[in-house]
């Protein structure tokens, strides 16, 4: 998180110090690397390299150790990102887009904790259409993306608006996410809720509220676990909604010379 709210502060002016920033974060948990996705074309190739460069190395290193990291992206990292079927369990903690579908119409179970302290087994729907599940799965996974594309665009790259936006692809991409990693939705969430507040679009910001008073709640304390990515998945909706209103944020830059001015920066549109 604070390697990456870094690299959203100086990818403007320091687009490789930026990806240089991303590509530890990155060989940390590999999501971060989803910023590529937001960077202008303008910094593009200097961030991006940084980041390939810098991830790749300290990867490489760490892995020294354990051998080769084929068996960690093999038998971890794959499985992991593919999600669960219906034969899959998982706890009420691990939410995701694809166990939100999985379970809402490939009729997975999860595992919820009873008064008695015993773990057992929910299945919320009688259907079982995994098939379904999956594509479904796929398609809102391709418009995330997608969208995240789109709005940063869309916003002619502003920052730290487009960087948040892909940045909480962490928390909505995955296979299965447990509560902690939800924290990266917490960047796109400030940014839209403090422009929203500005612009007085009250709409957005009682959603956005909304939102939030679920991801305050356990997701084994709500009735449907998922609830967890819907809210994530509502504020992303949300932030993508609103990308005009940060177009002030490409159009303008702080001076080098640190006098409070503001000087136009051609090179976003």
């Amino acid at each position: 998180m604070l390697l990456t709210g870094a690299a959203m502060l100086t990818v403007r002016r320091h687009p490789a110090s930026a990806g240089l920033i991303t590509g530890i974060a990155t060989s940390i948990k590999f999501y971060p690397a989803a910023l590529a996705l937001s960077v202008g074309p303008r910094q593009w190739w200097r961030f991006t390299a940084a980041l390939i460069t810098t991830a790749a190395g300290v990867l490489l290193v760490t892995f020294i150790p354990f051998g080769s990291p084929v068996f960690y992206l093999t038998k971890v990292l794959i499985p992991a990102s593919a999600g669960g079927g219906p034969a899959s369990t998982h706890d009420c903690f691990q939410n995701s887009t694809p166990l939100l579908f999985s379970r809402l119409v490939g009729g997975s179970s999860f595992s919820v904790i009873n008064t008695s302290g015993v773990w057992k087994d929910v299945t919320l729907v009688p259907w079982h259409l995994p098939w379904l599940a999956q594509v479904l799965t796929y398609l809102t996974i391709g418009a995330l993306v997608v969208g995240t594309v789109w709005a940063a665009w869309r916003s002619r790259w502003a920052q730290p608006y487009s960087m948040s936006l892909a940045f909480s692809l962490g928390a909505l991409v995955p296979g299965h996410v447990y509560t902690y990693q939800f924290i990266s939705i917490l960047p796109m969430t400030i940014v839209l809720v403090l422009r929203t507040i500005e612009t007085q679009r009250w709409g957005v910001v009682a959603l956005a509220g909304i939102a939030e008073l679920i991801l305050i709640n356990s997701p084994c304390a709500l009735a449907f676990p998922g609830l967890w990515t819907v809210a994530g998945l509502a504020i992303f909706a949300a932030a993508v909604a609103q990308a005009e209103l940060f177009l002030d944020d490409a159009r303008l830059v702080p001076t080098k010379s640190g006098d409070g001015r503001l000087d136009r920066d051609l090179g976003t549109g």
